[in-house]
């Protein structure tokens, strides 16, 4: 199948989660209008951009959100594999379907933010840390992605989204805990002051390991027995 033609599927799949779409619009709008406060008792223009990138928040609702998200999405025919001679159609479709909902996500999230910043008058925050803002938000989304392909690479493991779910939120818990004790820990590295090589190393070794996860679930696609 084209990209094209499993563009046009998943459009049309799409809107079948168009109440998803508005509760999570909503959801991420209102957690990121809850930082406003925090911008206003910032002391200073660098309290104010850490505050941005919440491990706790993160941990609680951001993250938790994307892992329900995504397995929301995840849906699959089995006519599509002998319809085009291909297990790929599965991963081509689960990448395609994550990818539009985390997306979607996070644009949510990055706009949301930018006003709160414009509605607490402190958008100079931004305009000083913009290098470092748009390093740190891009490594979210790419850590949303990795959440997403561990969801998908489960989901063909065991075909049971609540395993899914389980293992992914254990995944979560682990490496909050590790970013606490300031160990690598995956999806929360771009947190804190960071120098900009550090910045730009974590963006790369975080696509680096969403692209591994991604080809291990090929590997589990090919190899399983799904029929």
């Amino acid at each position: 199948m084209s990209f094209g033609k499993l563009w046009k599927q998943q459009m049309k799949k799409s809107k079948l989660f168009v109440p998803l779409y508005i509760s999570l619009a909503i959801l991420v709008i209102l957690y990121s209008f809850s930082f406003i406060p925090i911008y206003l008792d910032a002391d200073n223009f660098s309290s104010a951009f850490e505050s941005i990138f919440n491990r706790f928040l993160l941990f609680i609702v951001y993250f938790n959100v994307c892992i329900i998200a995504n397995l929301s999405v995840l849906h699959f025919q089995i006519h599509d594999i002998p319809f085009t001679q291909s297990r790929k159609i599965w991963l081509k479709q689960a990448c395609l379907q994550t990818f539009l909902i985390n997306l979607f996500i996070w644009l949510s999230w990055l706009f949301s933010t930018i006003l709160g910043f414009v509605f607490s008058n402190r958008f100079s925050v931004l305009t000083s840390f913009i290098t470092s803002f748009i390093l740190k938000s891009l490594t979210l989304f790419l850590s949303q992605l990795v959440l997403a392909g561990l969801c998908i690479l489960l989901y063909f493991l065991f075909r049971s989204k609540l395993f899914t779910f389980i293992i992914a939120f254990i995944f979560n818990i682990t490496c909050f805990a590790l970013s606490l004790k300031q160990l690598p820990s995956v999806i929360y590295e771009y947190i804190g002051k960071k120098y900009l090589l550090q910045e730009i190393a974590t963006l790369f070794i975080t696509a680096g390991f969403m692209v591994s996860i991604l080809l291990c679930a090929y590997v589990i696609l090919m190899k399983k027995d799904i029929l």
